[in-house]
């Protein structure tokens, strides 16, 4: 993966769709958490039924979300793309397996810093509410 800057990452951040509401003080303090990961085609970088600690975004490459039974969940993410969210903000295990489709240059979030955050930001919590209230209404 190419290195970044912390601007840089910061305004990966802002594309993303989950963080595109916060300033860019929140921003920098979340760019400066960011953990890089280099995933292979066709590896596993969630694995359901395991614990939810980290947050991915995708800077490069697709992504695929696949039920237990192996089948696509209808959805490929790609570049700006997130996942690990919904178990992470539950507090449960993952009930999903989320494999490379490509390589991927990903970066991760540990909880930890996204709670920190949150506690700070009474923006990032309405926008978290937000989000989660569009993707579970009926369309």
């Amino acid at each position: 993966m190419k290195q970044l800057t912390l601007i840089d990452k910061a305004f990966l951040l802002k594309k993303t769709e989950i963080f595109r509401s916060l300033d860019l003080d929140y921003l920098l303090t979340l760019a400066e958490k960011l953990q890089p990961i280099t995933v292979e085609q066709k590896q596993k970088i969630i694995t359901k039924g395991t614990e939810a600690t980290r947050l991915f975004i995708i800077v490069s490459g697709t992504v695929a979300i696949m039920q237990p039974d192996g089948e696509l969940e209808a959805k490929e993410l790609s570049e700006n793309g997130y996942f690990g969210d919904r178990a992470l903000f539950a507090q449960q295990a993952h009930d999903y397996t989320a494999v490379a489709l490509t390589n991927c240059a990903l970066f991760s979030l540990h909880a930890s810093h996204i709670f920190a955050l949150i506690e700070q930001s009474p923006t990032l919590a309405i926008n978290l509410l937000q989000l989660y209230s569009k993707k579970n209404s009926p369309q």
